[in-house]
């Protein structure tokens, strides 16, 4: 660029470069929007935090992470749904529920709403357990490439059923979006140190440990514990 042509050259740049910003701002459909600020609050929770956080970047949030062979459930799940007026789901995702008392695995569905989690049996669609998110009170994970969640829920009485322990291959997209819907993002916790407390009801409490290792497993350990091993 000659030198007389040089101070033009550059606010031409700047002018070609902030008219593709504008251009791209404007391309951008409110349903992508949102998506990127969901995968922004991910970075902020789990980047450098969780082993798995890096192979979900490239994977697009999805409002909804059933299989087609969950299809039939639907009329079941969406009566449920309406028994307690809250509209239409907002994420749903299939996983594995562990028993608190025993640790029993079992076939479930969560499904998240603008006011609630329902979880449901992933074989009939019926509903097991509603929790409004009052009574939420933490979500933890571990800092492995596991896919266990622990919802700290409210244990006040023996009406309540203790904390909710669940595995799924989705462990980054539900967290954030359940936290968020929830408004309970301050609340989740990556824990660093092998191992996390659960309630098992208002007066008894358990532990799940993990460990690192290249064969993943979920196993009753013989103290008691719910032993997880991971990458």
């Amino acid at each position: 660029v000659p030198p007389a042509l040089q101070d033009a050259n550059v606010s031409l740049r700047e002018m070609f470069f902030r008219l593709r910003r504008i251009a791209y701002r404007q391309s951008i459909t409110p349903e992508r929007k949102a998506m990127l600020e969901v995968k922004l609050t991910a970075s902020q929770l789990f980047k450098g935090k969780k082993h798995s956080y890096p192979q979900s970047v490239r994977i697009p949030f999805q409002a909804n992470r059933l299989k087609p062979e969950h299809d039939h459930l639907m009329p079941t799940v969406e009566k449920a749904l309406s028994s307690f007026g809250d509209g239409r789901p907002v994420f749903s995702f299939p996983c594995t529920k562990y028993d608190r008392h025993g640790y029993k695995p079992r076939v479930r569905i969560l499904v998240l709403t603008r006011a609630s989690l329902f979880l449901l049996d992933g074989l009939n669609g019926k509903l097991k357990q509603h929790i409004p998110f009052s009574a939420i009170q933490g979500i933890s994970v571990s800092h492995l490439a596991d896919g266990v969640i622990v919802f700290h829920l409210v244990t006040s009485s023996k009406k309540e059923k203790g904390d909710l322990i669940v595995d799924t291959d989705f462990l980054i997209e539900a967290v954030v979006k359940i936290a968020n819907e929830a408004a309970k993002l301050d609340t989740v916790k990556v824990r660093p140190d092998g191992r996390i407390e659960h309630q098992i009801d208002d007066k008894k409490s358990g532990v799940i440990k993990f460990d690192s290792g290249n064969d993943f497993s979920i196993t009753k350990g013989k103290d008691g514990s719910l032993e997880v091993v991971s990458c």
